[in-house]
């Protein structure tokens, strides 16, 4: 377990100081690529985990995987990051994420409490979300 910890802070130090280069190449601020590369790649073990719980039959694991690492990372980690900087976090450089975050629990909301299923509708809802702000993110920011 100390062996894997160690590996994880040496692994996200590299990760970090190899987005910042790359940013630097693109020749766009560091916010970006947190938004679009790094949050993809954050969550393809999520997705991974889900997908296998999936084929194994186990829809609470995938469920409760996916629903908790939103959770998470929307309550935790933001909260974290709001107690640990010695300033506000200023976001008008991504406050129109608002709209696509709330467009996606919106939709999910809809299917949880409406429905009290997701339905292949609302994966394709929930994608093209996220696809739309991507390439939105691409527009704005590297056009």
């Amino acid at each position: 377990l100390l062996l894997i910890t160690v590996g994880l802070l040496i692994s996200t130090k590299i990760v970090v100081a190899q987005a910042v280069l790359l940013t630097q190449k693109l020749g766009t601020a560091p916010i970006y690529l947190g938004t679009t590369i790094l949050a993809v790649g954050t969550s393809l073990p999520e997705i991974a985990l889900s997908l296998q719980a999936l084929r194994r039959g186990d829809y609470d694991l995938a469920i409760g995987n996916a629903f908790g690492s939103v959770l998470e990372v929307g309550t935790l980690v933001l909260g974290i990051l709001a107690l640990a900087s010695p300033k506000p976090i200023t976001l008008t450089n991504i406050w129109y994420m608002a709209y696509f975050q709330a467009a996606a629990y919106g939709t999910l909301a809809i299917g949880i409490i409406g429905y009290r299923r997701l339905s292949k509708t609302t994966g394709i809802i929930l994608v093209a979300t996220y696809v739309a702000y991507a390439v939105l993110e691409v527009w704005i920011h590297l056009a």
